[in-house]
């Protein structure tokens, strides 16, 4: 703008000469124009022409001058901010940049942590399930050894009997001793015994047959409690044969049976038994006893 000015006051001030005035002073000089007189018109009639640009020409070339010696101040303000945008701009690149990075590895980690506690997770619903497992095995294994604490043991031993005297009608007789060694009673018990003379000792092919029939008893032995049983041999034998029966070294006085009850535990349970007896000594110090068969000696 100053140089506009500047450029209107020279304007001003120095008005360029009319164009038909120059024509006349040019026909002029041209017609008193001699080769005498050419320096003489030169010295009296000096020729200086200055151009001067108009206001246009003026701002034009002065725009020229600031782009040859720089850009003026408000586009080296506008310069200045737009690298300091840049600058702000890259820093808040780097910086989201890294909180991507951290957001990315605090992510694997938490993925990785995750997966870590699902299978700690895994491994400890697993062991609980082992220890479920063991705990009803264990349970199951104190119940069944409580049961087994608990429950009725019915055991047959051997008793006392009784030779043939024809003479006072007695027959060879067994009276062998059931008992409760348990802790509890023994319900619905029932039992069949067999009574014969038989070989000693006693043959393999032998298979301890059941009588026919027996009646049904339905009792309740309580525990340390016993009853004695008693089976009769059918007929008598001659009085002869009695004497070696009693010593029994070939032939013997044996009693077989079943005893079968339930627990308290609603269990059922058998108990088979084999027994033969002999006697010993003479008069009054005279006794009986007995021995378990190798075989049908058992319980369930």
């Amino acid at each position: 703008m100053l140089l506009a000015g500047g450029g209107a006051y020279a304007a001003e001030s120095s008005p360029l000469p009319d164009g038909n005035a120059i024509s006349k002073q040019q026909q002029t000089a041209n017609s008193s124009y001699s080769p005498d007189t050419k320096d003489q018109a030169a010295n009296a009639f000096p020729s200086i022409i200055k151009i001067i640009p108009t206001a246009p020409l003026q701002i034009e070339a002065s725009e020229r001058e600031e782009q040859r010696h720089g850009f003026s101040s408000a586009e080296w303000w506008l310069v200045w901010v737009t690298l300091a945008l840049a600058v702000i701009t890259g820093t808040l690149a780097w910086f989201t940049f890294g909180l991507w990075k951290d957001a990315r590895d605090a992510s694997n980690r938490q993925a990785d942590e995750m997966k870590e506690s699902i299978a700690q997770s895994i491994r400890s619903a697993t062991a609980m399930e082992k220890v479920a497992e063991i705990s009803k095995i264990n349970s199951e294994r104190m119940e069944q050894f409580w049961q087994k604490q608990m429950r009725a043991y019915l055991t047959v031993n051997v008793g006392g009997g009784v030779y043939q005297v024809r003479t006072k009608g007695l027959k060879f007789e067994v009276r062998p001793c059931l008992s409760n060694s348990g802790h509890t009673p023994a319900h619905n018990m029932d039992y069949w015994a067999a009574v014969d003379i038989l070989p000693f000792p006693l043959p393999d092919t032998f298979d301890f047959p059941a009588p026919k029939s027996h009646q049904k008893r339905g009792v309740v032995l309580g525990p340390n409690q016993s009853i004695v049983m008693n089976a009769f041999v059918d007929n008598f034998v001659p009085d002869e044969d009695v004497q070696a029966i009693k010593i029994g070294n070939k032939v013997r006085l044996y009693i077989w049976g079943e005893v079968s009850y339930s627990d308290v535990f609603g269990e059922p349970h058998i108990t088979k038994f084999c027994h033969s007896l002999f006697w010993y000594g003479e008069g009054r110090h005279e006794a009986v006893d007995g021995t378990y068969s190798e075989r049908y000696n058992e319980a369930t």
